[in-house]
């Protein structure tokens, strides 16, 4: 499955598709297992892009961007191991919160960052508060 057509940087892709691949996603990173493990690593760059398209936090697109935001966390936390830029990527994903309106994905997202800042004993508080 090419995730990139369906959640990239494409203007023609409605938000809801983008919204549902991404969460898609997640549910794949979240319980896939290991054998999902390179499909949510080659997703990384289309969520990146889904979030930094330039209507990514306008009213219509916000839930896609959110889900695409909570997809990454959940990549992290369930397929670190297939991320060979694992800081690299948990810096950027951090770049892309906050998580507002979403309130089903928003709650595993940050449960995932404060495991993270446990697990690694890293202070996310200067990039968050940029």
């Amino acid at each position: 499955m090419n995730v990139s057509c369906l959640i990239g940087n494409d203007l023609t892709v409605a938000s809801e598709i983008r919204q549902a691949a991404a969460y898609g996603v997640g549910v794949a990173a979240h319980h896939g297992g290991p054998q999902y493990a390179a499909f949510c690593a080659m997703a990384l760059a289309p969520l990146f892009q889904c979030i930094g398209r330039q209507d990514a936090r306008t009213e219509e697109a916000v839930y896609a961007t959110d889900n695409a935001c909570a997809a990454i966390a959940k990549i992290i936390h369930f397929n670190a191991s297939s991320i060979p830029n694992l800081d690299q990527i948990i810096s950027s994903w951090l770049d892309t919160l906050p998580i507002v309106n979403d309130e089903e994905e928003a709650p595993h997202a940050y449960n995932i960052l404060m495991d993270l800042v446990d697990r690694y004993k890293f202070h996310p508080l200067p990039q968050l508060i940029q």
